[in-house]
């Protein structure tokens, strides 16, 4: 019964010691500007050291680093009443023989960002393995200038029916650092592009 009692006692103590490593890594601590965004290239905590290790260990390995690698989109069932536009083409006089012009209904911005923190599919916040010197994660960011906005007025509607400027967002894979320090893949949220939906008002 002894023996029986001091195996059972090692594997508590080596179960508790794993939970205790394990709990002592921090979360992300994300700024408030960045909780919006839902990618940071900027973290208070961030491990940098065990980061650049785990790149090391990227690039040893060869591992498949693409810059902005598109994997998948995720919208919401799109209600009878909506209707989602990102540009309008203005035609001028056939006579011109010009190409049409290209107006956003939405004005945004565009940036180039080296995550160290994103949100993945499950809204849990991730350090994203990168390194300042050499990044070697990269994607597209686009975001609305001004969400939840109307939308130009060189759209027309007809009546009872408005317009807003919506944030969009895409998934993407990314390289992150799992709880147990070592390297894990996952889907996080990235902006997209700045949409116009069209809705009713029910007037």
């Amino acid at each position: 019964m002894s023996q029986i009692h001091i195996v059972i006692t090692f594997i508590y103590i080596i179960h508790l010691n794993v939970g205790q490593v394990l709990s002592t890594f921090p979360p992300p601590v994300v700024s408030s500007s960045c909780m919006n965004v839902g990618i940071c290239e900027t973290v208070e905590n961030y491990p940098t050291e065990l980061a650049r290790k785990l790149v090391k260990e990227l690039k040893d390995s060869n591992a498949l680093i693409a810059d902005d690698p598109v994997i998948s989109t995720t919208q919401k069932p799109r209600q009878p009443i909506e209707e989602e536009i990102l540009n309008i083409f203005i035609y001028r006089e056939m006579h011109e023989r010009k190409r049409p012009i290209e107006i956003p209904l939405c004005t945004s911005k565009v940036e180039y960002k080296h995550p160290k923190c994103a949100k993945t599919s499950k809204n849990v916040w991730k350090y994203i393995i990168n390194d300042d010197d050499q990044p070697i994660q990269t994607f597209r960011v686009e975001q609305c200038k001004y969400p939840r906005t109307k939308c130009s007025e060189k759209m027309f509607f007809i009546p009872n029916y408005e317009s807003v400027c919506i944030q969009k967002w895409i998934l993407k894979e990314m390289y992150y650092i799992k709880d147990d320090h070592t390297i894990g893949t996952d889907y996080f949220k990235v902006p997209s592009c700045c949409a116009c939906r069209k809705f009713h008002t029910n007037k």
